[in-house]
């Protein structure tokens, strides 16, 4: 975690050596039932859903909001479920 960040951002290492960069929550449900989580240079970007597959609606309302916070959301592998 980051120190006074509501625990929003945190710095990702192995072995407390090897650090791999900064990853925030950009948003997120109020039931957490999904979140954005990106890297603030913009280049990385990780959309996490408790269902494999998410409501078109909610998948639209993220991907809206992924837009509107300067991601280009045309990037984004979808992750398949079985």
């Amino acid at each position: 975690m980051v120190e006074n960040s509501g625990n929003a951002k945190l710095q990702v290492s192995f072995f407390e050596t090897f650090y791999f960069g900064d990853y925030w929550v950009l948003d997120h449900a109020e039931d957490y039932s999904w979140s954005i989580v990106g890297e603030p240079s913009g280049r990385f970007l990780w959309i996490l859903s408790r269902t494999p597959d998410p409501a078109p609606a909610v998948c639209d309302r993220i991907l809206a909001r992924t837009a509107e916070l300067g991601y280009d959301t045309s990037r984004l592998h979808m992750t398949r479920h079985r």
